[in-house]
């Protein structure tokens, strides 16, 4: 790794590595080496950075230890065979895979990364391949090339806490998708020409002759006279927008990763070690936009610049910040770190400052799979040459909302149909203006063709209108949900059994107050007009008031009525990629605590779960339908719900109010649990918030109140919105979800 401390790891190798050569083990085969264990050493020197990296330099310590005594055995059993000791080292021996999987710490990657792929997929809409990064220098760094992330082999970030080994994989890995869907590689030169020159009139025209493969961001470095500077600006602040987008959308997701970037602060050097003021003041940017403070001390050199650079990146702000605002922030950063500070930002005899995360690869995603912002520029040129008068001032904003358009319907073709922009560029550089309208509708057609009609029915599914707020209209049969029915096996008992012993008193209170307001079973009205037999107070109150020449009431009769709650509660559970960790756990404990208050009280009561991917597969969880009772099967169903993908919530919605429609009760409710707002491939943003709402809205029409309990602390920005026709509620602590459901529904119920 370089640096003081890699120069000490290496001195503590060579040193145990000596501690091993002059073990008691061979005596070697002509005693010329004299006593010691040398082959073994020099086979665990060779295998050392591999074992650093997987094990850190304890396990290294460990394996020396054991191979020692292995060869110390075989020196007695065998007069001084090796063989077995660097078979060891080197993997090679059976017992080598359990010994290092006990002293090994940390999360690998090949164990959560059939739950990355399907969260991924959820998050983009196409399947996205995950490969293990290549070591370099402090250690393998997340990145991608379009069709790949790449993400380190193991994290041991938090030893052998596996969940938050797993929330920082989920973290990095989500960063780098996000790079794909807001447009990080879309940048353009042509489309920042005013910064162009801004720059060279600040330092002269720098650019070089372009060579095949450089992408438009090195070229935009170029400009500059420190290009290391630019590069390292950018990536901070586009770091930064990503940041900031996911955590509007993903408001769970958005805490996982302030907890995760404050403790990689935790990891950044020292800012005393770094070579000069220039990374110094890269360094707190990077650390309190990306962290939101920094680790030491702000020199007092570098505040003024810190605030000024701080205001200036506030424009990244904005939902409508795309990567070009990212390179205008850059300039504008650049600018004033080279004004303030003198000297080079980095020469050959310093070390280079290490960014928080690697640097955008531009040049290997768009030979991956191309540009989509300049196809779609291409396009929409060639589309207007092609048209009459387009020269005219008020065409300029058809033409950008027309470019919008195409890029948009590009995005769909990669996600739906694997077509690459850079295919599709490839196609429209080879056709003649005149040509490039028609090749334009045969791409629509490959979208509409499977789109434009809904979906066709299929046995054993249902459909759902869509409610399209850009049409202000519905989408007819647009979303397919599939039944599917939870299974728990025996294994899953220890959930529930564990989640009932913590709550015990909880449980006891809360079945003690249910209690209070069950009805009795059976019930004698006295003072009704007719009923089962004569009210005997009521009848001689008659015939006195008769004596006394008064009217003497009609209520002379005791009805027996049963008396219950008329109630019938569906509980509708988000189960989605997002759910993961603490969220889902709670979730299953509010609803085993839910059950066995209701059990008390009477309530027929059901438990559905939601998740799926695309509108095609939402897949609805029967975990316990109205007519099944609250068993064995029902508990382990509950302990066997786990995080799936995307939080499609409309059509979930739907059909649980298509099953509460088909209930008798008087009073009939369902209650959402969720986490956040709803999310699925093409599926986001107003768009899916105003589906909801307009689910929620259809069941208040047929007679279903709704009752929205969520944890996302940032939800108060859209849930008068979604849930406009509904009541609802939000838990700052998912934590406090258990205690908290029970009380909810007895405020609501009573």
């Amino acid at each position: 790794g370089g640096g003081k401390g890699g120069k000490e790891l290496v001195l503590k190798v060579y040193w145990l590595c000596s501690r091993v050569a002059g073990s008691s083990g061979s005596s070697g085969s002509s005693g010329t080496r004299g006593s010691g264990c040398w082959r073994t050493a020099v086979s665990l020197l060779e295998a050392s950075p591999d074992l650093i990296c997987r094990a850190g330099y304890e396990g290294l310590e460990k394996v020396a230890c054991k191979a020692s005594e292995i060869a110390q055995a075989e020196a007695v059993a065998e007069g001084g065979n090796e063989e077995k000791a660097v078979s060891f080292v080197r993997g090679e021996l059976s017992e080598y895979a359990d010994f290092f999987d006990s002293i090994t710490v940390g999360l690998e990657l090949k164990k959560v990364k059939p739950v990355l792929l399907h969260y991924l997929n959820a998050l983009l809409g196409y399947r996205l391949e995950i490969a293990e990064a290549e070591q370099a220098g402090q250690g393998a760094a997340a990145s991608t090339d379009g069709e790949r992330i790449f993400l380190p082999g193991r994290v041991k970030d938090f030893g052998r806490e596996e969940e938050k080994n797993f929330v920082l994989y989920k973290v990095l890995a989500t960063h780098e998708e996000a790079h794909l869907e807001y447009g990080s590689f879309d940048f353009e030169l042509v489309r920042v020409q005013e910064v162009v020159r801004k720059i060279q009139a600040k330092y002269g025209e720098r650019r070089r002759a372009k060579i095949n493969g450089t992408s438009d961001l090195e070229e935009f470095y170029a400009l500059f006279p420190e290009p290391a500077l630019a590069r390292d600006l950018t990536t901070v602040l586009e770091d930064y927008r990503i940041k900031l987008r996911l955590q509007a959308e993903y408001p769970v997701l958005g805490e996982q990763i302030a907890e995760m970037n404050a403790h990689l602060l935790s990891k950044r050097t020292s800012l005393g070690e770094l070579a000069n003021d220039k990374q110094r003041a890269v360094e707190v940017v990077a650390q309190r936009l990306i962290a939101g403070t920094t680790k030491d001390p702000v020199p007092e050199e570098i505040e003024e610049t810190l605030d000024r650079a701080l205001s200036v990146a506030q424009t990244l702000s904005s939902p409508q910040a795309d990567v070009h605002e990212t390179a205008r922030v850059a300039a504008e950063l650049y600018f004033l770190i080279n004004e303030s500070f003198q000297g080079l930002y980095h020469n050959q005899t310093e070390q280079p400052l290490q960014p928080f995360s690697a640097p955008l690869d531009q040049a290997q995603v768009t030979q991956n799979i191309g540009n989509f912002g300049r196809t779609a520029r291409k396009i929409s040129a060639k589309l207007a040459s092609n048209e009459p008068n387009n020269n005219e001032p008020n065409k300029s904003e058809e033409k950008k909302s027309s470019k919008e358009a195409v890029k948009k319907l590009l995005k769909a073709l990669f996600k739906e149909k694997g077509v690459k922009p850079r295919e599709v560029e490839s196609r429209i550089e080879a056709l003649e203006p005149s040509e490039v309208a028609d090749y334009f509708s045969e791409l629509e057609t490959l979208i509409r063709t499977e789109n434009g009609n809904g979906l066709r029915r299929e046995r054993g599914t249902f459909l759902y209108h869509e409610w399209g707020s850009d049409i202000k209209d519905y989408r007819l049969n647009w979303a397919r949900v599939r039944e599917r029915t939870l299974e728990g096996g025996s294994d899953e008992d220890e959930f529930y059994l564990e989640t009932v012993q913590k709550y015990a008193g909880l449980i006891k209170v809360v079945r003690r107050e249910f209690q209070m307001i069950r009805p009795e079973g059976l019930v004698r009205l006295r003072g009704q007009f007719d009923g089962d037999e004569i009210d005997l107070d009521a009848a001689v109150q008659y015939f006195i008031d008769k004596r006394l020449r008064l009217s003497p009431s009609e209520r002379n009769y005791i009805r027996t009525e049963k008396r219950t709650r008329e109630i019938a509660v569906a509980f509708l559970v988000d189960v989605s990629g997002s759910t993961v960790g603490a969220t889902i756990e709670c979730e299953k404990e509010a609803l085993i605590l839910m059950s066995e208050a209701l059990e008390e009280l009477g309530d027929a009561f059901a438990i559905f779960g939601f998740s799926g991917h695309g509108r095609e597969n939402v897949v609805f969880y029967k975990i316990k339908d109205f007519e099944e009772s609250y068993d064995q099967r029902v508990r382990r169903r509950i302990s066997a719900m786990t995080n799936e993908q995307a939080t499609r919530i409309a059509p979930a919605v739907r059909h649980t109010t298509t099953k509460l429609r088909q209930r008798e009760e008087k009073t009939r409710i369902l209650v959402l649990l969720s986490d956040g707002k709803p999310l699925d491939r093409d599926y986001h943003g107003s768009y899916a918030i105003e589906d909801t709402r307009m689910a929620l809205k259809e069941a208040e029409r047929f007679g279903v109140r709704s009752f929205c309990v969520t944890v996302d602390r940032e939800a108060a920005e859209y849930l008068p919105r979604m849930y406009g026709s509904s009541r609802w509620v939000v838990i700052d602590e998912v934590a406090k979800l258990p205690e908290k459901i029970t009380r909810i529904y007895k405020r609501f119920t009573t």
